[in-house]
């Protein structure tokens, strides 16, 4: 006897929010920063999660490790030249915590980059290579292709928030 399961599926209608983001422009803030543990014990660093707020990806996350205490000095000075440049997008020029890098929009140049999963399989990752302040011109579009229709939520701030105030805290 052959067993079946009623499916009612459709799988153009599924999207891997896991997936690397295609490489571009994105406009993103950080919701999340944390102090870690290297794997091997011997440092540690700060993982920053960036939500992008703005464009067809709206919602995805990319993921970064700034290794800021590592045994590695080569590890340290790309992990400091990285929050500098962060800082730098936000307009903070000496933050206390990184609570204060948090729902600050910035643009984001994404590539992506052969790296593992948990199990040691290949996977595509993004790779943050630029960040830039945000100005008072149109952001570049999450793709090549794609133009903004209008101004995005982001640069709409309700009466009396703050221009950088991520969407719903106004």
């Amino acid at each position: 006897m052959t067993s079946f399961a009623d499916l009612n599926f459709k799988a153009d209608e599924v999207t891997d929010d896991f997936a690397a983001l295609p490489p571009g422009s994105y406009i993103a803030i950080i919701t999340s920063s944390e102090q870690k543990v290297t794997k091997a014990g011997t440092g540690k660093y700060l993982a920053l999660i960036y939500e992008v707020i703005d464009g067809p990806q709206k919602g995805r996350k990319i993921f970064a490790n700034l290794n800021l205490w590592n045994a590695n000095e080569t590890a340290r000075k790309i992990a400091t030249i990285e929050l500098s440049k962060i800082c730098k997008a936000l307009g903070i020029n000496s933050p206390r915590d990184s609570s204060e890098l948090h729902n600050k929009p910035m643009q984001l140049v994404v590539a992506i980059r052969m790296g593992e999963d948990k199990s040691g399989n290949p996977r595509e990752e993004n790779q943050i290579k630029e960040w830039h302040a945000i100005t008072g011109a149109a952001p570049v579009a999450a793709s090549p292709a794609q133009t903004p229709a209008a101004a995005p939520a982001w640069q709409q701030p309700a009466a009396g928030a703050p221009a950088w105030a991520a969407p719903g805290a106004q």
